[in-house]
């Protein structure tokens, strides 16, 4: 009886994701959790396999005033390296913040926020390398800097 209970669990939840993600449940969350589920999930990775592709070093550092090696390691740093992660050694998961803020520094449309983005990824990859740390001891020395970043 107790594995038929399951069952029923598992199918509905499976049930209710399917429906969030085809936009069912939309009219009772007001759309909000497809808008954040559609970045985290459609956006971001589409967003991060663009700059990955792109050729924009050389513009970023011309648009920030950041010298060209340093963009290129924070680029390397965010989108291909792999780092070991809480979890297990793998690249970053995209995040829709980040890919704004990066789509912003190649335009030169660029937020204050987007600057102390390159500056807390600098550091941080600095100190990953340096020190060779997992990415959290390197993160919160980062912030233990005064490097912090908030998207806006």
């Amino acid at each position: 009886m107790i594995l038929i209970d399951l069952f029923i669990v598992i199918i509905i939840f499976i049930w209710v994701v399917w429906r969030v993600r085809i936009g069912f449940i939309s009219s009772f969350t007001g759309g909000k959790l497809d808008e954040y589920i559609n970045r985290w999930e459609i956006y971001a990775p589409r967003s991060y396999e663009k700059i990955r592709n792109s050729d924009d070093v050389l513009n970023i550092a011309k648009n920030t005033g950041f010298s060209e090696s340093k963009i290129k390691r924070i680029k390397e740093h965010i989108f291909f390296q792999q780092h070991q992660l809480d979890d297990s050694i793998r690249t970053f998961d995209p995040d829709p913040d980040i890919a704004d803020a990066w789509l912003r520094l190649q335009t030169g449309d660029y937020k204050n926020e987007d600057i102390k983005l390159l500056e807390h990824e600098y550091f941080e990859s600095r100190f990953e390398g340096i020190f060779k740390t997992d990415y959290r001891t390197a993160h919160n020395a980062t912030l233990k800097s005064g490097r912090t970043w908030t998207p806006e």
